[in-house]
């Protein structure tokens, strides 16, 4: 094991070279100083599991593997101190998520590229190749920061090591991981990139789907948030369109990031759409509050040097549209937090308004294929989750307690 103080430099040293942001290493240095004082006063040396789950408790009241919401800064003091722990069994650092360009480790750019290109021929979605690009990303440049340059250099031990580092993620977020790595190893193998036949050593983690409560807003709450929106300036002008649209038709992220000029039929009041998820058309009223609000920032917010035929743009040269890996989180946190909501939901998201947006047509007795219909679901199965939130339907099925006083 390594000294505390000498595990903390190497860390550090590691978090800089690996050029995380100057916030985030502000917040974990915080951490790492408290942690010294805490060890010192317990006249400890090395960090252990037990000692760093009792640390968290005491100091932040969290635990070191959990699944439960918390904050932002919490989740920070927590993945602070999970780092000292993965770098003290593994005398490695890599970091999860690159900024800039995502590239693959050249050792495994071919036969990474290679099996992205597959999905795309069995008609996987953009968002779906994301996702298993991500999970590329993260295990090859795990791999590459051990010194693997050949991938049959990875054996199911090597596997299961970086499964490891996955300690504290939720279960869901696992067993995908799991799932799309099976999925890279089988078409390895089936390629001849890959000698080994592994397919049947790999994990499972047990998932029960659908188990959690989707989070809503209230209808206060939304107020309050649009209202929170400066809209004589032209950001405010495009934050208050995008929210509003949100907010009107709960539609899925990625379609507001998408919209283009086309997709607005002003004469007829229509907005019509191809969804980017499922692939299916959606057509909407265009409601007059969201038509004046779209207005108003095409006329007075949307800088004229653009060229995109996307109508939500960057407020910065180039002014192109967002990107596909952004989920518009900066947007939503901050208007939660000018409006004084952020602390009833630590961790709120655009999907919320999807989320209240169905409680709501459900509160008021729409019928479920109505729901499923203005949610642009392809199964009615999926709209099923919401009826879980409709709390007024879920009274009515509320058994008598025998004997309860």
């Amino acid at each position: 094991m390594i000294v505390l103080d000498e595990l903390i430099r190497c860390v550090d040293q590691e978090v800089v070279r690996l050029n995380y942001c100057e916030g985030h290493i502000r917040h974990h240095r915080e951490c790492w100083n408290v942690l010294r004082k805490y060890m010192a006063a317990k006249n400890e040396q090395y960090l252990t599991v037990p000692l760093a789950t009792q640390f968290l408790l005491e100091k932040y009241g969290i635990e070191l593997y959990t699944h439960e919401k918390m904050t932002s800064y919490k989740m920070l003091m927590r993945r602070a101190v999970l780092m000292l722990l993965e770098f003290q069994a593994t005398g490695l650092m890599y970091k999860r998520m690159p900024r800039g360009a995502h590239d693959f480790p050249p050792a495994f750019e071919s036969i990474c590229n290679a099996h992205l290109n597959h999905l795309r021929e069995e008609n996987l979605s953009d968002g779906s190749i994301r996702q298993h690009r991500s999970s590329l990303e993260r295990f090859t440049l795990y791999e590459a920061a051990r010194g693997i340059a050949d991938m049959n250099q990875i054996d199911i031990t090597a596997i299961y090591d970086y499964l490891e580092s996955l300690a504290g993620c939720s279960k869901s977020h696992a067993n995908s991981t799991i799932w799309r790595l099976k999925a890279f190893f089988i078409y390895l193998h089936q390629n001849g990139f890959y000698c080994a036949d592994i397919a049947d050593s790999w994990p499972s983690v047990r998932v029960e789907k659908y188990c959690g409560l989707p989070e809503t807003f209230t209808i206060e709450e939304e107020t309050r948030l649009l209202a929170a929106v400066d809209r004589g300036n032209a950001l405010g002008k495009r934050d208050y369109a995008i929210l509003l649209i949100a907010v009107r038709y709960g539609l899925r992220v990625s379609d507001i990031r998408g919209l283009q000029f086309d997709n607005i039929d002003f004469r007829n009041d229509k907005i019509s759409l191809i969804q980017k998820k499922t692939g299916k058309p959606l057509q909407f009223e265009l409601f007059p509050d969201v038509g004046w609000a779209l207005i108003d920032y095409l006329k007075n917010g949307r800088p004229s040097a653009a060229t995109t035929s996307k109508i939500f743009v960057r407020m910065k040269a180039p002014y192109d549209g967002f990107s596909d890996n952004d989920n518009l989180s900066q947007l939503i946190y901050k208007y939660a937090h000018k409006a004084g909501i952020a602390a009833n939901h630590p961790r709120c998201s655009m999907h919320m308004f999807r989320y209240t947006l169905a409680s709501t047509l459900l509160s008021n007795d729409t019928p479920l294929p109505v729901v499923s219909s203005i949610l642009g679901h392809s199964q009615l199965d999926t709209t099923k989750i919401y009826t879980k939130i409709d709390y007024s339907q879920l009274r009515a099925c509320a058994l008598e307690v025998p004997n309860a006083e």
